[in-house]
């Protein structure tokens, strides 16, 4: 018997040392979710990593039982929990005791005692929970013990006698494997484990991958991003001290990135479940996580899609109870500016799980999932429009099981599905397309006597398609990919052909339309995420921006510079630049070749037209290979300035006696500026407005300038209340975001604050003022000055009424004048 019980023992590299011990038995005492376990160390602190469900698939442990005090590890229900991946992942495991919820096992004595008297698993167990309720269960108990099970066969029991174990031989490598024209790049070096990665690419050829990772506690989201030469450092999304898996990413149409994720939270009291997070990345970082589901059910394997009109739609499966029955069913949202109530999108007494989302040219979007509503596992789809969702379709109806599918689209809008099949005895992988009129035939792309599982499908704008998948084909798990070239798929061809174990790839295609894989992998003795691209990419657009505006007619285009091979050693290469006013550079093409340096100034000669351009860059080897275009950027030329706004508020030479007036001008049109565009895409750049107040006339001292208003009026803040028996004059230009512009007016407006119920301008108010309007109204004294100053109840009228308002106010605490 082996015990490891101190703190700074019980962490991952020692667990996973500890499972390829020749163990009958092993029993795990960890902090866990359905998919991972996390260890603690010094006392309780962070710093053990995690140990996650694909660990144990690539270990293969050699131990026959577990006792699992790990919470949810046997929740039987869900895809690749840690129980059955701890029997079915090889030839030795038999039996998991553990529990589908938090909580587990308790009073260990006696479940041993029975067990240590030859009786079986099963026996031991029942006895274990008979002596958990003869005096019945509080809520602490029930919620230690409910749950607790069994997978595998009960009746078995332990054997004292010496243990045989069965050696593996996975020496024998097919004569095909071990050759590729890929070559990886590191992405993360963390000591503990990085998994489950996912990829998007943004406008700027920026490839965002987000994935699983242990390395704080338990399991968070954390991001990398690709700039054509390096991956940057590790960025957390969210750091928290539970549960966040299963990342989805996708790109909107401004090209932010977006990444939806399953979280355990605190729900309802002390009740915690998953629900789905949300977040999206900015210039300074990535947002703080949006929940947008709720309640007490679980709420996971979200996915993630961009619509034509922009909406971010997220799908993903929940349990809920159908007629009496908890099953898993498929739920959607979408955002657009705010999150729409949830959408039902199946709701079955069987389970639909591994939802898939896509949408296409016509405005659908596609929901794929696996169903086991027809007794075995297939691929059922459905799709959104205009409100509705479509009728269930199924594509596959094979008797056998068809799991993981996965989805894309490509250039011409045909939806393209993958998924594993186990057809044969052995999983392979099949793909089918829907061209608007219906699901293809399904075509077998692999047809090895191993396995073939985990599909990744991506498209491209060209009608390009890609399929990237894990294959233990070569001896370990390898990852394989097939191309699509508008007439077929191709043979299978060797992404990774390192010893260790690549899992879980994802595959896109770039800006260039290179494609790019993404997977993680054990190679170093910890698992790390890596990536490779094929084929030579094409630069980084920097400048001009997309969807810019300037007033520059002879512009400096800038772009990434491009090196030759992934390890970034610099070799020639130049670069070919071109613009034009035509989108699809069909026609009005200019073309500058031969450019040394990853920037052109360009020349007087050239100069631009107030009007839109499009631009793109390749860079070219010595070869004369080039990379291709990427998806070019757009820029608006505009060199005219707006009009000058109209003052219309406060008016000029205006008594005010509000400290914080509102500010209103003309709304500034664009009759100056249009005449010379010329094609649906050309608008005047945005006009934003600059507001100027000062009691000086000529505007050099005391001057308050409040920059980039977008609409035509400003209200004075509380804070920055203006000075009362002051005089000010005001002024407006507008300016477009191209750096045009207007002028000020040349008569700028002005306006006099004065105090209300100062009838004597003597800038208080006190029995003066009083004294002062009973003079008036009565002895024929001086009116109020400002006269609006002797309104103090703000009737429109002086009067006696005003006199009584201000002693009252004075005297017997009633209320101030107020403008």
């Amino acid at each position: 018997m082996t015990v490891v019980n101190d703190f700074n023992q019980t962490i991952t590299t020692n667990y996973k040392q500890e499972l390829l011990e020749i163990y009958e038995w092993i029993q795990l005492c960890a902090h866990s979710s359905c998919w991972a376990h996390t260890f603690l160390i010094d006392g309780g602190y962070p710093g053990g990593g995690s140990v996650y469900n694909y660990e144990i698939h690539a270990l293969q442990p050699h131990a026959l039982f577990y006792n699992l005090f790990a919470c949810s590890n046997t929740r039987f229900m869900e895809t690749n929990n840690l129980g059955n991946w701890y029997i079915f992942v090889d030839d030795y495991g038999l039996l998991a005791i553990g529990s589908t919820k938090s909580g587990s096992m308790l009073d260990f004595f006696s479940f041993y005692h029975p067990l240590g008297q030859g009786k079986s698993i099963g026996d031991a167990f029942k006895e274990w929970f008979e002596v958990q309720a003869q005096y019945g269960f509080d809520e602490t108990e029930q919620g230690w013990f409910f749950g607790n099970n069994v997978l595998g066969d009960p009746t078995l029991t332990i054997d004292v006698q010496t243990q045989v174990v069965q050696t593996i031989d996975s020496t024998q490598i097919p004569d095909e494997c071990g050759s590729s024209a890929w070559t990886p790049i590191q992405v993360t070096t963390s000591e503990f484990s990085d998994g489950s990665p996912v990829m998007a690419s943004d406008f700027s050829g920026n490839i965002w991958a987000t994935y699983e990772t242990g390395r704080n506690v338990r399991s968070n989201i954390y991001s990398s991003s690709y700039s054509g030469t390096s991956w940057s450092p590790a960025e957390a999304v969210e750091v928290r001290y539970y549960w966040d898996l299963h990342p989805s990413m996708a790109t909107d149409s401004l090209g932010k990135a977006w990444v939806a994720y399953q979280s355990f939270r605190e729900a309802l009291g002390n009740y915690w479940n998953f629900d789905i997070a949300v977040s999206s990345r900015t210039t300074g970082g990535w947002t703080s996580p949006e929940i947008i589901t709720s309640g007490a059910d679980y709420d996971m394997e979200p996915a993630v899609t961009v619509d034509r009109e922009g909406k971010i739609w997220v799908v993903w499966k929940a349990w809920r109870t159908v007629n009496q029955n908890v099953n898993s069913n498929i739920f959607a949202k979408y955002y657009d500016g705010y999150w729409s109530s949830p959408m039902t999108v199946t709701f079955d007494l069987h389970h639909d799980c591994d939802p898939v989302v896509v949408a296409d040219t016509s405005g659908k979007v596609w929901v794929a999932w696996s169903t086991n509503r027809n007794g075995n596992w297939d691929i059922y789809s459905i799709y959104h429009d205009n409100g509705t969702w479509s009728e269930l379709i199924p594509i596959t109806t094979d008797p056998d099981d068809d799991l993981a599918p996965t989805m894309s689209r490509d250039g011409s809008g045909n939806i393209w599905i993958a998924w594993h099949s186990w057809r044969n005895g052995d999983a392979n992988i099949y793909a089918c397309y829907n061209d608007g009129t219906g699901w293809s035939a399904a075509v077998q792309i692999t047809s090895d006597l191993n396995n073939d599982i985990m599909p990744s499908t991506s498209a491209d704008p060209s009608g390009q398609a890609a399929l990237a998948w894990m294959s233990n084909r070569c001896g370990n798990w390898d990852v394989f990919a097939s191309f699509y070239d508008g007439s077929s798929w191709s043979s299978p061809q060797q992404i990774t052909t390192d010893f260790g174990n690549d899992y879980e790839p994802a595959c896109l295609f770039d800006q260039s339309g290179n494609p790019c894989v993404i997977w993680a992998s054990d190679r170093d003795g910890d698992w790390n995420i890596y990536f490779a691209s094929y084929g030579f990419s094409a630069p980084n657009l920097i400048y001009p921006e997309n969807l810019s505006y300037s007033n520059d007619t002879t512009p400096q285009f800038e772009w990434s510079t491009v090196y030759k091979n992934n390890e970034g050693t610099f070799s020639s290469i130049t670069y070919t630049l071109q613009y034009s006013r035509d989108d699809a550079f069909l026609t009005d093409v200019i073309t500058i070749p031969d450019i040394p340096d990853n920037f052109y100034q360009l020349p007087e000669s050239l100069a631009l037209s107030d009007t839109s351009y499009f631009w793109r860059v390749q860079a070219v080897k010595e070869s004369e290979d080039s990379s291709g275009y990427q998806n070019p950027f757009m820029f608006t030329v505009d060199t005219q300035p707006p009009e000058t706004p109209a003052l219309v508020s406060p008016a000029d030479d205006t008594l005010l006696c509000d400290s914080t007036p509102t500010f209103e001008w003309s709304s500034v049109t664009y009759s100056l500026k249009s005449a010379t565009f010329q094609n649906q895409f050309i608008f005047s750049a945005p006009v934003r407005f600059t507001l100027q107040h000062s009691p000086d006339s000529e505007f050099t001292t005391q001057v308050t300038t409040v920059d980039s208003l977008v609409n035509n009026f400003y209200t004075v803040p509380d804070g920055e209340a203006l000075n009362l028996d002051t005089s000010y004059y005001w002024r407006v230009r507008a300016f477009d975001l191209a750096g045009n512009l207007s002028d000020f007016q040349y008569d700028p407006f002005r306006f006099s604050l004065f105090i209300l119920g100062d009838a004597n301008e003597d800038g208080k108010i006190d029995v003066s003022d009083v004294i002062y309007l009973v003079n008036y109204l009565f002895i024929s004294g001086p009116e109020p000055s400002p006269f609006q100053a002797g309104d103090a109840n703000s009737n429109e009228v002086v009067d006696i009424a005003d006199v009584i308002y201000l002693i009252n106010y004075l005297f017997m605490n009633g209320p101030p004048p107020d403008c």
